[in-house]
């Protein structure tokens, strides 16, 4: 049991700063304060397509750097949320029928949770390889 403890710690360490995505793809930021307040998703593949989202989103943040010659950026905005506690994850990419297929969920807070009454606006940016296909995006709805 110690043994596998012990292997656990070391593979976290090694992934500690790593950035978590769906496979294929890696994570370029996530998190609950987005300034995109409409919900969307979007499919970027120009650094000139990047350079206006980022402006909308991160404002004067310095920008990831993307090489869109090999990579696009795939993104999931909520939109403005009443409260703390909403979250968005990209699940997965597949393709399906000529398509990539970006598979997402919302977490959104039970009704008896305890949130900060603060508005929120709940994003994940991924960095995937290009690709020409259409892309669409399929919501991954919880049973609770």
């Amino acid at each position: 049991m110690i043994a596998i403890a012990a292997a656990a710690a070391l593979v976290a360490s090694l992934l500690q700063g790593v950035p978590a995505g769906p496979v294929g793809a890696k994570t370029l930021e996530q998190g609950s304060q987005s300034n995109v307040d409409a919900g969307r998703q979007v499919v970027v593949r120009t650094d000139a397509e990047w350079a206006r989202l980022w402006q909308e989103h991160g404002g004067e943040r310095p920008r990831p750097t993307v090489n869109f010659a090999t990579d696009m950026v795939l993104g999931v905005f909520t939109g403005s949320r009443p409260t703390a506690g909403y979250r968005v994850e990209i699940l997965s990419l597949a393709p399906r029928d000529g398509r990539l297929v970006v598979r997402y969920r919302e977490v959104v807070p039970g009704r008896e949770a305890m949130t900060a009454q603060i508005i929120t606006s709940a994003y994940h940016l991924v960095v995937a390889p290009k690709a020409a296909a259409d892309v669409t995006f399929e919501k991954v709805t919880q049973d609770k």
